[in-house]
């Protein structure tokens, strides 16, 4: 099965399904403009990003 809008999945030797990697992006409760990211590679390696945003946070909205 592989990975879609809402889910990511692993197989039972913990690799990633599917072929893309995704970015899960963190939103603080009282702030609209907080940066963080966990960022998956389609390899399974994870790394986070903070700091400013390159393009127009989707906490802008929240």
């Amino acid at each position: 099965m592989a990975n879609t809008g809402d889910q990511i999945r692993f197989s039972a030797l913990g690799v990633p399904l599917g072929k893309r990697g995704g970015t899960l992006e963190l939103c603080e409760k009282n702030a609209a403009t907080s940066f963080t990211q966990v960022v998956m590679a389609s390899t399974g390696r994870i790394r986070l990003r903070t700091g400013e945003p390159e393009k127009v946070s989707l906490c802008a909205g929240h």
